[in-house]
């Protein structure tokens, strides 16, 4: 059976256009591709300026909060510097006494603005030793406030061998500018507390 050249050439012809309409849908496959990505690329780039804000805010934030640390840190110490250093425990718990203070004081609306305890000494009383120790208190709020406060050191049990030596009370009339008012009356108590030695 003999093939006509009109066959052949209808064969190559048909083979030449399946090639080209191929070749075709893969250029336009490419290029369908190359435009999603030239978009993503595009709605990526536009996203990329609010993002960099972002850090730059957050770079910004952390440098601050690092700032209000150091700050804090640099407060912390000069605190501690002015801060007294209490008696050694031998002191019938110093440290102690002073934490309850400060309960006693926030429990009657006072703010506690100093609290100093003083180097224990020893002292015989109807030949029995005790350990002496000398507090120093000052105390800052509402006048009632301050005489509930003085009421409730005399009846605590923490300080039931307490007595109370001194009580000097600061009244203020001039205006401070800086708390925007007259400063409330403040207190500076001195207690003696007895223990016993051990």
């Amino acid at each position: 059976m003999r093939i006509s050249k009109v066959f052949i050439t209808i064969l190559f012809l048909g083979l030449f256009i399946i090639a080209g309409v191929l070749l075709y849908m893969l250029w336009q496959d490419e290029l369908d591709r190359r435009e999603t990505q030239e978009a993503s690329l595009t709605s990526t780039q536009a996203l990329l300026p609010p993002i960099q804000a972002n850090v730059a805010a957050a770079q910004a934030d952390l440098t601050a909060a690092q700032a209000k640390l150091a700050a804090a840190r640099e407060s912390l110490a000069e605190w501690q510097a002015v801060w007294p250093t209490p008696p050694p425990v031998a002191a019938i718990q110093t440290i102690d006494y002073g934490s309850k203070l400060f309960i006693l004081a926030a429990n009657n609306q006072l703010n506690l603005v100093e609290f100093r305890g003083n180097e224990p000494s020893s002292v015989t009383i109807g030949g029995i030793k005790y350990q002496s120790t000398d507090m120093e208190i000052k105390v800052s709020g509402a006048i009632l406030k301050i005489n509930d406060f003085i009421g409730n050191l005399e009846t605590s049990d923490p300080y039931l061998t307490a007595t109370i030596d001194a009580v000097n009370i600061t009244f203020y009339t001039e205006f401070d500018p800086e708390i925007g008012g007259v400063p409330l009356p403040d207190a500076a108590i001195t207690i003696n507390i007895l223990a016993l030695e051990r």
